[in-house]
């Protein structure tokens, strides 16, 4: 209980666990379990996600198929009805093929004392005898109508590495445990043991940024004596400074810092070689202290998410603040993230095709159009004065350059940030499909949905990048 109180001390305050339920709806059996889960998890600082409404095949059930695709937490709540619904057989196939189960925390929990590894049987005479469920599986995995033996296996894959080693363990069931006892030590074993992982990605974070800005101010760009200074450390020693930066104070407090040390030496060095080395070395170290910036809870949460958008180009990513992209793609693929002021004096993603350790980060055009969207990253591609007219010609240019992009890129892809309005429109095309599979991995669109997130990366993200904005435009 000890640590368990400590986890959630060092959780308070923080956006909350988000967990998701996969479940047979109006099922009576269920009823009572899911308000008792709800009780539990508001307990535990646990957001739990669930249809409460009937699916019905269309855009809402794909749009929750991907959520409880991408959740690092779910509990599935397993009753002889949850094998009798094409649609929680779906749900069961997303939660085992999305992402690889070692990340997430998937708790099958027995409502019935009828639910045990005999079930199986069941299951199978079951889907044998109703020809519906297998049709209506089928078309929605995507399969033709009579390709009922492929969503078959995705079944038994999904039950065999899922289910099975669960049922295979002696579980007491709702039905004849005490509910509220049993749902708290589920509810207390997922916290716990997301709070240990949560943990540990924040101290692999911070390792990587450490090592990161050690070495950027070793390179002596930035004065350590002014720096040390400035932060009110009684050393001058880089681990000390690093240490303040990273660990000690925010991360806006730590960019105003290095910002003050940077002008003042622009008055010493400005029109110097000397000074544009100072400069960039401190947007450096500031783009590092933006990916630390980024909330541990919120990390997690997210971070199939971000996996799945790198190789699958048509998921969906729901971001509150669209600049924040470029930190949380830059997170995962441990890129130095970077951003610039428009003519507004605001603060955007920085495209830089100069630096290949930079990530290319583009905005496509709302009013694109087939021509035109093509024509747009042709220009960022190619940057030409005059572009082919034909869509073929477009399309192949296109992916000859990108082989010669990702040669130098090192192989990291290019990420378009669209709205949901231009996903739409960019989906509509004919041809668009099969071109965006055959980039994937080397050109790829991420649909940023604000309305649809009310949680932020960090806790003050419009502070941050103005003051990191306020860095920037000492160039």
């Amino acid at each position: 209980m000890g640590e368990q109180n400590a986890n959630i001390k060092a959780l308070a305050g923080k956006v909350p666990i988000r967990a998701y339920l996969s479940y047979r709806q109006k099922n009576p059996e269920n009823q009572q379990a899911i308000q008792i889960l709800e009780k539990q998890c508001a307990e535990h600082q646990i957001d739990l996600v669930y249809d409460k409404e009937t699916l019905k095949e269309g855009d809402s059930i794909k749009a929750f198929m991907y959520e409880i695709g991408a959740a690092r937490c779910i509990y599935i709540l397993l009753t002889p009805a949850y094998f009798e619904s094409s649609y929680t057989l779906y749900e069961l196939i997303s939660i085992h093929q999305w992402a690889a189960l070692d990340k997430r925390f998937v708790f099958p929990i027995r409502v019935t004392e009828k639910v045990s590894s005999y079930l199986w049987t069941e299951v199978e005479r079951y889907w044998q005898a109703d020809e519906t469920i297998r049709n209506e599986l089928a078309c929605l995995l995507g399969f033709a109508a009579n390709e009922h033996d492929r969503a078959w296996q995705k079944v038994e894959n999904a039950w065999n590495d899922i289910l099975a080693p669960f049922l295979d363990e002696l579980h007491v069931s709702l039905e004849t445990g005490d509910k509220e006892k049993l749902l708290q030590g589920i509810e207390e074993v997922t916290f716990d043991s997301v709070a240990a992982v949560i943990q540990q990605e924040r101290e692999t974070l911070h390792t990587k940024v450490k090592f990161e800005i050690m070495r950027i101010l070793k390179s002596n760009l930035i004065p350590l004596d002014k720096l040390s200074a400035e932060l009110g450390l009684g050393s001058q020693d880089a681990e000390s400074i690093v240490e303040s930066l990273v660990v000690q104070n925010d991360a806006i407090d730590s960019i105003a810092r290095l910002t003050q040390v940077t002008e003042s030496q622009k008055a010493i060095l400005k029109g110097t070689a000397q000074w544009n080395e100072c400069h960039f070395s401190a947007e450096r170290v500031g783009g590092w202290l933006l990916l630390n910036s980024v909330d541990e809870v919120w990390w997690f949460n997210h971070q199939l998410k971000l996996m799945q958008s790198r190789n699958e180009p048509l998921r969906t990513i729901e971001l509150n603040h669209q600049s924040y992209i470029e930190v949380v793609i830059s997170r995962e693929l441990l890129q130095c993230a970077r951003f610039k002021r428009n003519a507004k004096g605001k603060v955007q993603p920085y495209s830089d095709s100069d630096r290949e350790s930079m990530e290319f980060v583009f905005d496509a055009s709302s009013t694109a159009r087939e021509k035109k969207f093509l024509q747009d990253i042709y220009k960022d591609l190619y940057k030409p004065d005059s572009f082919p007219e034909d869509i073929q010609e477009l399309q192949d240019d296109i992916a000859l350059q990108l082989d010669s992009v990702l040669r130098v890129r090192k192989g990291k892809p290019i990420y378009y940030l669209v709205s949901p309005e231009t996903m739409n429109m960019i989906e509509a095309i004919s041809w668009f499909k099969d071109w965006s599979q055959q980039l994937a991995g080397k050109l790829q669109f991420i649909c940023i949905d604000a309305k649809q997130n009310q949680q932020s990366p960090c806790s003050n993200p419009a502070g941050l990048l103005n003051q990191f904005g306020y860095l920037l435009s000492l160039r």
